[in-house]
């Protein structure tokens, strides 16, 4: 009879310890949702803006390309134009010259490479954790 009393304390103990971790779970999921609601809501302000600042840009991607390669002697594996959060564009064009990787910027403006300094290099404005760069 004792054994009895023993295993359903013991059932009712692990029934509360499983309630509680559904609603500790569910209160996560919840802070989450929220989160993901203002980071879509963040990227399509971003994107926005990004649209609205890309009719400005005054030299072509192909033509930045062209720039990065002829001055740092490589060769381009992708180039993006980006915005950044001071609300202004650049052109980063990813390079490969001789057996190293390159990360440079090309001003749309004035049509100058701008080499980064070390621990300097992309800044990802956009948060777009887990999307794979389009190189091309």
């Amino acid at each position: 009879m004792k054994s009895l009393v023993k295993w359903c304390v013991a059932l009712a103990a692990v029934a509360g310890l499983v309630m509680l971790a559904g609603a500790w779970s569910n209160q996560d999921a919840s802070k989450k949702g929220q989160s993901q609601e203002a980071a879509a809501k963040a990227r399509t302000e971003h994107m926005a803006a990004f649209v609205k600042a890309l009719p400005t840009l005054k030299t072509p991607l192909s033509e930045a390309i062209a720039i990065a390669e002829k001055e740092r002697k490589g060769k381009a594996h992708g180039a993006d134009v980006e915005l950044g959060k001071d609300g202004k564009l650049k052109i980063e064009v990813r390079l490969v010259v001789g057996d190293k990787f390159e990360e440079v910027y090309v001003d749309h403006e004035t049509k100058k490479v701008i080499v980064p300094e070390k621990g300097e290099g992309h800044d990802d404005d956009d948060d777009d954790e887990g999307e794979e760069d389009e190189d091309g």
